[in-house]
């Protein structure tokens, strides 16, 4: 599209005054146009403001009174009011102008249709706004995934990489440069990670590169036959971010720092893990439009997204073969929010959820033809936010410290210590837990039988999950039966209370907590059924869950913490989907075997990985049965030979 019409679109907005609208309308125009006119006179001054800044967000930041919110606006047009709220973080690209003219040419239709209304004396139909937008997404649809490719993908040299190496850190006025949503959390953020001493930031970023390059050699995968490598990053985490792009491009790889996509056509839905940069979210927000889509998805909108998806990568392919992967960054530190939609909030229906699946697992087969999953990795670090302080009696910067001493903790004491936890397990059968002090746990996990040379479990070390800390393996589903419960537990941005689960040869049969089975089944599974046990694991890092005990911080620890801080279970897929056939061993030579299950050895994947990790205080026993019975874990304390030196940290 032609800037002309930027231009046309910009002055039609400039020129609203919802003088021919219902007065409902007109509340509604009113603060629709008002944000469209602030993002577009921002993208032509550039202030850099905080008061810009805040009031770009501030229907995110006063959500429930805002249209943003459905319970409001209605399901479809607090859809509209949060696409253009999405465009609000691309304000400072000098690329997007296509972008631009399709969220204004569709806010202006959508805007004639209520006044073309107003003249009959009628309001447009739900139907008749619902093609307007339809169009916008089918019309649209190659610009929106050849962007998000391009972000992902070939964007190694943008001005969101430019800020993160060359700002002046000192002055935390840096962070409204990105456009993204600024609030207290990212400034306080930002000067605490600016004043670590270069020899803490040095420690951090080793930590987070080495172990995306230890994540290659563990699996056999050439590295040096790439040279990109995507890396997110919550705003305020400069100073590290700064250091690992140095470190990684040491390494001859160029790091590309992209945003989270913001608008419907290529948004994902992750609560934990965000693929980008982002800044302050709405957690409210973003669970109450998590499922926009189901408003529009059916099969012709299904076929035009994988018809664009294959385009965009036949365009991409030259950048796609140079990827090596995800280096992911987290944070955490808020208290988990209550867990509840809003009653409007749209849904998707039995139906549209089977075409999301079609459409996940064709997509996925389209991604590896460009980039197979045998040639690429990831790893995954957390880092803590100002509130993680809240209530502790401690200061951010000392719990921060702490942090950085789990996370860069030396992996060689635990390499022994889980081999002789491995030795036990590989011995048994089957593995019993059982909870204690409420917890109702009874669990059967069976495990597959081994030949010389073999392992159930992996010894992970800190390579592609950091911290160090557990031992893992895919259960096998026939046999593993019974009740995990967990009084309390954080899982995706959100704190659940008595979690239930119950599994039948391995499945999912049963779910509940105090905040609904609903809650469960949509955020914990996401929204899929029959799900399997994908992985069971024994946490192993009682330094973690010292330091979490001791602040009183469990509930807000991400789940890459607290799965190191106990047994954990994941239910969804097993931790090797799509990479089955790639041998791996252990470091002691031993060859990892138990990677698939009876589910996904037909390629029956479902898209979900959620861990839940019981806490040490709530193991009355874990026990590894086989010829003889092998206690591990008895009253929340190692018991196993070579793992004593676990329980200081306990003590």
């Amino acid at each position: 599209m032609k800037n002309e019409f930027f231009d046309i679109y910009r002055e039609r907005v400039r020129e609203y005054d919802g003088s021919r609208l219902f007065d409902l309308d007109k509340a509604y125009f009113d603060d629709l146009f008002s944000l469209l006119g602030t993002i577009l006179s921002e993208k032509e001054k550039r202030t850099y403001e905080p008061d810009v800044n805040a009031e770009l967000y501030k229907a995110v930041e006063n959500y429930s009174e805002n249209f943003l919110n459905p319970d409001r606006a209605g399901a479809l047009l607090s859809m509209w009011f949060n696409e253009v709220q999405g465009l609000a973080q691309y304000v400072y690209f000098d690329d997007r102008d296509e972008l631009f003219c399709a969220v204004l040419e569709t806010s202006i239709r959508l805007l004639c249709a209520f006044e073309a209304g107003f003249e009959e004396g009628i309001r447009p139909t739900e139907d008749e706004l619902k093609d307007i937008i339809y169009s916008y997404l089918n019309d649209y649809a190659e610009l929106f995934m050849t962007l998000c490719m391009h972000d992902q993908y070939a964007a190694t040299d943008n001005f969101i990489k430019k800020i993160v190496t060359d700002a002046d850190l000192c002055d935390t006025s840096y962070l409204y440069r990105y456009g993204l949503f600024v609030g207290e959390e990212e400034l306080e953020t930002a000067s605490a990670f600016n004043k670590l001493t270069d020899e803490e930031a040095d420690r951090m970023a080793a930590t987070y590169v080495n172990g995306y390059i230890e994540g290659f050699r563990m699996t056999g995968k050439d590295i040096t036959r790439k040279s990109t490598v995507v890396c997110y990053m919550p705003l305020g985490m400069e100073k590290f971010m700064r250091r690992a792009v140095e470190m990684f491009e040491e390494k001859g790889l160029k790091c590309i720092l992209s945003f989270y996509p913001s608008l419907l056509f290529t948004k994902r839905t992750e609560f934990n893990v965000r693929p980008g940069v982002f800044g302050k979210v709405s957690l409210q927000c973003e669970l109450d439009h998590r499922e926009d889509m189901a408003l529009f998805f059916g099969n012709r909108l299904r076929s035009r997204k994988l018809q664009v998806l294959e385009r965009a990568y036949e365009q991409f392919g030259v950048e796609c073969n140079a990827f090596s992967g995800h280096a992911c960054v987290e944070r955490f530190g808020s208290a988990g929010s209550d867990v509840k939609r809003s009653k409007n909030a749209p849904a998707y229906t039995q139906r549209q959820l089977k075409l999301k699946s079609e459409y996940q697992q064709r997509a996925r087969i389209i991604a590896n033809d460009y980039i197979p999953d045998e040639e690429t990795s990831f790893t995954i670090i957390s880092w803590p936010v100002p509130a993680v302080s809240e209530g502790t009696g401690a200061s951010y910067s000392e719990i921060l410290s702490e942090i950085i001493r789990v996370n860069t903790l030396d992996s060689t004491l635990w390499r022994s210590i889980q081999e002789s936890l491995i030795n036990v397990l590989d011995r048994a059968k089957y593995v019993e837990v059982k909870g204690t002090n409420g917890n109702e746990t009874d669990l059967r996990i069976m495990l597959r039988p081994l030949n010389e040379g073999e392992t159930n479990f992996e010894n992970c070390l800190a390579d592609v999950n950091i911290p160090v800390g557990e031992v893992f393996t895919s259960p096998v589903l026939k046999g593993t039966t019974g009740l995990l419960n967990v009084k309390s537990v954080y899982i995706n941005g959100f704190l659940y209370h008595d979690l239930r689960i119950r599994f039948e040869d391995g499945i999912v049969t049963e779910c509940d907590s105090l905040e609904g089975s609903d809650a469960v089944k949509r955020m914990i599974f996401d929204n899929k059924e029959k799900l399997p046990m994908g992985e069971f694991a024994i946490g192993t890092n009682t330094v973690a869950y010292a330091v979490s005990k001791r602040y009183g911080i469990e509930s807000k620890m991400p789940v890459l913490i607290a799965e190191k801080t106990g047994p954990h279970f994941a239910v969804g897929d097993t931790c090797y989907s799509y990479e089955e056939e790639l041998v791996t061993f252990n470091p002691d030579g031993k060859k990892i075997v138990a990677k698939d299950n009876e589910l996904s050895r037909d390629k029956k994947y479902f898209h979900v990985h959620r861990d839940i990790t019981i806490p040490y205080e709530e193991i009355g026993s874990l026990t590894a049965i086989g010829k003889d019975r092998e206690d591990i874990i008895v009253n929340g304390r190692f018991v196993t030979k070579g793992t004593e030196k676990l329980n200081e940290a306990l003590d």
